[in-house]
């Protein structure tokens, strides 16, 4: 029985049943990003923009445990994945366990350190002595819930390999719910402003926690939990697998900071509002390709623990085929999404919306070359290779944003900020495809 479970990863895969193995997690994905949309925009109707801009000045903190989980879970899953081809089940069990504990301490250490920070760590961000107070506000009720956020990401990658993408998509899709639901009543009934924004986001993320966890508690699964041990050789190697995705996190801290003080120099808090916005639409035009990289990932993994190199170019094929459908419909339609995007947030007559609106065109091109940066990435990390995931996370999401947020705006003015992702994984696009033909015959998808 166990063994069957198991090589769910190996069977034949049609093009429809490939891409349909990875639908439940552009599903997940794709509702992230939508609920994560209208958790802020609730957040601005029923507070203002100040309560916006607070979020996405916070955010770059909430990026670490974001890239702590990456790290943890992203590697790890890949590692997983390939002691489960090599039918190890008892070592991926304790393996799994050792590292859900691991990310639980990191998280919780981090949270201490930036709460004895104080109002210092929010004016570093991007922060006003207006704003600053917000960002507090918002802080004091987020920091007893980031040990629960980062379980919840962590298990978005575990249940994949475990074999449970739709029951993981089931639970995003109904802790979102319930992030709305409780959005709703927090601010538009009880009236709990900033704290109240924070604690719907909350709630929800909670509620998902506690179901994925509960998950893998039977030992007729796959994968569930079992006494922590991990060998020194076996803790590295998730972390090397998973730095790529732990540098674009903690990367995208550092960006989204220099990203909103740019924008409060040009442009003032307006500036910001239209950072965060355009920011947070960013994850439901990148939702597809996180997706369907990292629900077809684990199949790679088994298979180049299986050594099926036969299987693996079959694979990678229909892999590609699934990716170029994906950047036609998401990374071409963003160019067309502007003024739906921004209603969500804010009024037509609004300075934010005419600002948003004026720029968007210019900031959405960047989601064609994301998509392709993304696709060839988390292909590459499920093949367990290190490396060349990691060079594009850096170019990506630290090197060359932040060179271009900073040297764009020297030579356009205000537009330089909004080009600057464009121009930044345009970049990365050509070393990633660089990659990709040369790592075909190491990895034997060509």
């Amino acid at each position: 029985m166990a063994e069957e479970k198991t090589n769910r990863l190996a069977r034949d895969f049609t093009f429809f049943a490939l891409f349909m193995f990875g639908v439940p997690s552009i599903l997940l994905q794709l509702w992230t990003g939508i609920y994560q949309i209208f958790d802020t925009a609730i957040a601005t109707n029923f507070n203002s923009t100040a309560t916006l801009s607070a979020i996405n000045i916070i955010y770059p903190v909430q990026a670490v445990i974001e890239a702590i989980s990456f790290l943890i879970s992203g590697g790890s899953t890949a590692v997983l994945g390939k002691m489960m081809g090599e039918k190890r089940d008892k070592e991926a069990n304790q393996l799994f366990t050792f590292m859900l504990i691991s990310s639980v301490l990191i998280t919780l250490v981090w949270v201490i350190i930036v709460t004895l920070m104080g109002n210092n760590v929010w004016l570093m961000l991007g922060a006003d002595a207006k704003l600053a107070p917000v960002c507090a506000t918002y802080w004091s009720v987020h920091k007893y819930f980031m040990i629960v956020y980062c379980i919840q990401l962590d298990f978005q990658m575990w249940l994949l390999v475990a074999g449970k993408p739709t029951y993981c998509m089931i639970i995003t899709i109904a802790g979102g719910l319930v992030t709305l639901a409780a959005d709703f009543l927090y601010q538009a009934v009880w009236h709990m402003g900033t704290a109240g924004a924070a604690l719907g986001f909350n709630t929800g993320v909670a509620f998902s926690a506690i179901l994925s966890l509960v998950a893998v508690i039977s030992h007729k699964n796959s994968l569930h939990y079992a006494a922590p041990k991990a060998t020194p050789g076996e803790i590295w190697e998730c972390f090397k697998l998973g730095l790529a995705d732990f540098v674009y996190s903690a990367a995208t801290a550092v960006m989204t900071a220099v990203y909103n003080i740019q924008a409060m120099k040009f442009y003032g808090e307006k500036g910001v509002a239209v950072a965060a916005i355009y920011l947070y639409a960013q994850f439901l035009f990148l939702a597809p390709f996180l997706g369907y990289g990292k629900g077809v990932g684990p199949i790679f993994s088994y298979l180049i623990g299986e050594k099926n190199y036969v299987k693996i170019k079959d694979i990678f094929k229909k892999y590609v085929k699934a990716c170029l459908v994906l950047l036609i419909v998401f990374g071409v339609g963003s160019w067309f999404m502007a003024y739906p995007v921004l209603r969500i947030y804010v009024s037509p007559n609004s300075p934010e919306f005419i600002l948003g609106k004026q720029k968007w065109l210019l900031f959405a091109t960047c989601f064609v070359f994301v998509g392709i940066n993304i696709c060839i990435q988390d292909m590459l990390t499920a093949f367990n290779d290190t490396m060349m995931p990691l060079v594009i996370s850096i170019s990506r999401s630290l090197v060359m944003p932040i060179l271009c947020l900073i040297v764009l705006p020297m030579i356009f003015g205000g537009n330089g900020i909004w080009i600057a992702l464009t121009v930044a994984e345009a970049f990365t696009a050509i070393i990633s495809v660089f990659f990709l033909f040369k790592a075909r015959t190491k990895y034997h998808y060509m």
